[in-house]
């Protein structure tokens, strides 16, 4: 009933379901279509989502990855989103920007299994980019001592769950998210967050990357660029780390670049910071 009050969903509307239903962000697309009387139409939970869809739909939820081949692979059935819900990861300010040439609405949503469904989302692919997330209805937000985001909601266990992202609390139902605790790099007291650095890097490289903590003698831990392939020789790398450097801050830049041949994922998809 959230989301369809947030999102202005009236019953009857036609509603993709293209994720996973063994997962929790599946089961709640069938659970919405049934609470709020809407038309569900089902489709294969992957990149390939849009190949059947051969109508028009009022709203649909997909992960980022999802979106970023539909755009390019099926532009025509992606346009025809009345209003599209992005969750089970982070989105990059390139796809955020690539969804500026679409007439699609589209949010970024905040959200864990502990809450069920999304508390929180942003709108993207606005000329000015917001990177506020907005609670629900019935939603209120606090921060904990060490600045990580406590929700609290009525259907939730005790009223209230204790998260490990770390946010800039704006208002009790405005937060910026920062990145999570436990990814946090110390290097010499300068606390760092390896989102925060991955999205100034976006578009410098097009293959997956993520930061991760590398120990150092000095420093206690220091940022290392951790690229998904095949090595790409010393003369990118140098390149790589020159464009970073004008982009990062002094103790942001990476001091090493590794790789893995493939990234290794959880159920839901979402990439493991493994260092190499």
């Amino acid at each position: 009933r959230a989301t369809a009050r947030a999102f202005d969903i009236q019953p009857g509307a036609h509603v993709l379901c293209c994720l996973p239903v063994r997962f929790i962000a599946g089961k709640m697309m069938v659970v919405r279509a049934l609470v709020n009387d809407w038309n569900l139409i089902l489709a294969r939970p992957d990149a390939e989502a849009l190949r059947s869809m051969e109508m028009s739909v009022d709203f649909a939820a997909m992960t980022p990855y999802q979106v970023e081949q539909s755009m390019v692979r099926f532009p025509n059935r992606f346009q025809s989103i009345g209003k599209l819900i992005i969750g089970g990861a982070a989105t990059t300010p390139l796809l955020e920007s690539q969804l500026n040439d679409f007439p699609v609405r589209a949010w970024a949503t905040y959200g864990m299994t502990e809450t069920i469904t999304h508390v929180a989302a942003r709108e993207l692919g606005k000329k000015e980019s917001n990177d506020v997330f907005q609670a629900l209805h019935g939603i209120e937000f606090t921060v904990t001592e060490e600045g990580t985001l406590r929700i609290h909601a009525d259907h939730l266990p005790n009223g209230a769950i204790t998260t490990n992202d770390l946010v800039a609390l704006l208002s009790p139902t405005q937060f910026k998210l920062l990145g999570r605790i436990d990814d946090v790099i110390n290097s010499g007291g300068v606390k760092l967050h390896p989102e925060g650095i991955e999205r100034k890097l976006d578009g410098i490289l097009h293959r997956r990357y993520y930061i991760a903590a590398q120990p150092d003698s000095t420093f206690g831990q220091r940022p290392c660029w951790v690229i998904e392939g095949t090595p790409l020789g010393v003369e990118i790398e140098a390149a790589l780390l020159d464009a970073a450097a004008l982009r990062l801050e002094k103790y942001e830049i990476p001091v090493s670049i590794r790789y893995l041949n493939l990234f290794e994922t959880t159920a839901t998809g979402k990439v493991k910071r493994i260092l190499p």
